[in-house]
């Protein structure tokens, strides 16, 4: 699809529109201004760590939710037995 038709479509779309929010939403993407958006630049140890996590995610190497709500409640009831 051409810009074009893509600003067309998107035209016909806020004129049929009687949403008060997904027009005022519209209007606040379109005051985002892209080129002035910093772009995060991750640094190394985060690049390793994110590379670490995929390899553990690879190998399964995670706790479910519920695995590791499980243990959380554990810890804290050894916690609360300390005091």
């Amino acid at each position: 699809m051409s810009m074009t038709e893509l600003k067309q479509i998107l035209i016909s779309k806020i004129q049929s529109s009687d949403d008060e929010n997904l027009i005022k939403e519209a209007i606040r993407l379109f005051e985002i201004d892209h080129d002035e958006t910093p772009v995060y630049m991750v640094s190394e140890s985060e690049r390793e760590a994110i590379n670490q996590a995929r390899q553990e995610i690879d190998r399964a190497a995670y706790f479910t939710d519920e695995q590791a709500n499980r243990l959380i409640e554990e810890w804290l009831k050894k916690q609360a037995g300390q005091h």
